[in-house]
């Protein structure tokens, strides 16, 4: 009797160890994802960040980075509603992980911003990053039907390299939301690099 008093007790012991392992994932997994796409959240991206930097100081190669901002998600929300918004950003989440490569990361950063990291040869990283911000932009050009018309949402992305472009995290993630920026006061659904800065300052200037 003892001894199946012992098991008994043991297995209850065991059922609710794995009861609290699994709550445990549960939370972490819950504080680090955006509960309605189910992409890593701001927190996890700026955690990634710094691992991310670290390991290309290591490793000798670049980082580029992308400010993703959707254009005209705020029509689709005022014509459709917010379920309607929220169905979208779901779906644009759905379209940057078709984009992932193994080493990439995506994120929601909140609203209808989003974050791309990817890694390249120092040689190529640039070209990679353009290149990617194309397909971005060209994957995010989605039609919604709504009582107005077609409302055609598409998406401006701003383009930082790491080392090259900025010393500093928080210096390089800011240099890719100004340039997102510029993007947005050239006519948006494009993307912008370090290099269209200086041609398009004006613009946000005036």
């Amino acid at each position: 009797k003892l001894q199946k008093r012992l098991k008994t007790a043991n297995d209850e012991l065991s059922s609710q160890k794995l009861a609290l392992q699994i709550a445990k994932q549960q939370s972490d997994h819950s504080a680090n994802h955006d509960l309605l796409t189910g992409l890593p959240n701001r927190r996890a991206f700026h955690s990634q960040l710094k691992a991310t930097i670290e390991r290309t100081n290591y490793s000798g190669t670049q980082m580029g980075l992308l400010f993703i901002d959707l254009d005209r998600f705020k029509e689709v929300n005022d014509n459709l509603g917010h379920e309607s918004g929220d169905a979208l950003l779901q779906h644009v989440a759905n379209q940057l992980r078709s984009l992932l490569r193994s080493t990439d990361f995506v994120a929601r950063l909140g609203g209808d911003e989003f974050a791309f990291m990817l890694f390249g040869d120092p040689e190529l990283s640039r070209k990679t990053a353009e290149a990617v911000a194309q397909r971005v932009v060209e994957k995010l050009q989605i039609d919604v039907p709504s009582p107005v018309g077609i409302i055609r949402v598409g998406c401006t992305v701003g383009v930082a390299l790491w080392p090259t472009d900025a010393s500093d995290p928080r210096g390089l993630l800011a240099l890719a939301d100004r340039l997102m920026y510029v993007g947005k006061k050239s006519g948006r659904m494009r993307f912008v690099t370090v290099d269209h800065l200086e041609a398009n300052i004006r613009v946000v200037l005036r």
